[in-house]
């Protein structure tokens, strides 16, 4: 049979304080007067009381969240990032010889994003990482570790195991909290309060250049560009390319993108680093850029631009000067391809016509 005490019972008894130990004895009697006493076994002679909170003073600047990348270049402190893997979460922790309560105790992670509410439990429920030993004292933190998804342990009960991606309503462009509840061996909890470096910004998506001129295999006779972005960026550069034509001495041309030009309205205009480029030279123009979350923006190439300052130039037309023809043939060889042109026939004495062509 389960005999239960309730609390008030228990903190009735005389002398009841903390760090008081209590012994329980049962006086068991029969319907015919019969009876005996049962003690508690010396594996657990006593139970302790203990009801004050965790000594948490002194323990630092709070918890410290730092994100791991692949590549690790990637890696941006702050930042989850698409290429972000898992963070590690440092929860610094009270000394145990002022307290030795700790010993035996655990640490619940819980998360939430800052658009909602309530808090999710992090890891594994019941995890062996999350109880309090000896060890983890000397370090004066624990580190625990949180991938993006985590299995599923016990089918059916799929809340016991949150990752970061799985905290709920997990998006771009909202921040991720994480903060520790500190329980000592007796179960008397104490919140850690968010610290500054309990946030990390969720950032997945990498910004897209969407260049409209120029176009491929087109020509121009200035190095204008007309581009947007899909956010800011932290840093771009457009590169210019020689692949053909006159010789181009200082090419590549690298153009450091500044100001105005970092902003998601792009520009439609000649850059303030703008090249100098070679008349008759063929290019490739890539542009390129870097984000502060750190995300991997993919490079937008125009291919075969030409850069072309000069007009074109006629040679070999025929009919010449004063010649006589019969038909309104014309032959002519020009130095380059034309987008558009007209030959023009003007009468300029002989018989009237109704009209010039």
């Amino acid at each position: 049979q389960t005999i239960r005490i309730e609390r008030d019972a228990l903190e009735g008894i005389a002398g009841f304080m903390d760090e008081a130990e209590l012994r329980i004895t049962a006086f068991i009697e029969d319907i015919s007067g019969n009876n005996s006493t049962y003690t508690i076994t010396t594996e657990m002679n006593v139970i302790n009381v203990d009801t004050t909170l965790p000594d948490t003073a002194g323990i630092g600047s709070g918890i410290v969240i730092d994100p791991t990348a692949d590549p690790p270049e990637k890696k941006v402190p702050g930042y989850w990032n698409s290429h972000t893997t898992n963070i590690s979460i440092a929860v610094p922790l009270p000394d145990s010889t002022a307290d030795p309560s700790m010993l035996e105790g655990r640490i619940d992670l819980l998360g939430k994003l800052n658009t909602n509410t309530l808090w999710d439990t992090l890891g594994i429920l019941g995890a062996e990482e999350f109880y309090l030993q000896a060890p983890e004292f000397i370090k004066d933190s624990l580190f625990l570790f949180l991938d993006a998804n985590l299995g599923t342990v016990n089918i059916g009960v799929e809340d016991d195991t949150i990752g970061v991606e799985e905290i709920t309503g997990f998006s771009d462009d909202r921040v991720m909290e994480i903060k520790a509840v500190l329980y000592d061996r007796a179960g008397n909890p104490i919140n850690y309060d968010l610290g500054p470096h309990a946030m990390l910004a969720i950032d997945q998506t990498a910004p897209v250049i969407t260049v409209t001129s120029p176009t491929d295999n087109s020509a121009g006779n200035t190095a204008a560009v007309t581009y947007s972005l899909s956010e800011n960026i932290a840093s771009g550069i457009v590169t210019w390319t020689r692949i053909g034509g006159v010789d181009d001495p200082g090419a590549p041309h690298v153009q450091n993108l500044v100001g105005d030009e970092l902003l998601i309205e792009g520009i439609s205009d000649t850059l303030n680093n703008n090249p100098v480029l070679v008349n008759g030279t063929l290019y490739d123009i890539t542009f390129d850029a870097t984000e502060v979350p750190g995300n991997t923006v993919s490079p937008v190439t125009i291919n075969s631009f030409t850069f072309d300052t000069q007009p074109p130039i006629f040679s070999f037309l025929k009919p010449h000067t004063l010649d006589f023809i019969n038909d309104s043939r014309v032959s002519y060889q020009i130095n380059e391809n034309l987008e558009s042109g007209q030959v023009k026939w003007t009468q300029i004495s002989g018989v009237p016509e109704d009209s010039s062509v």
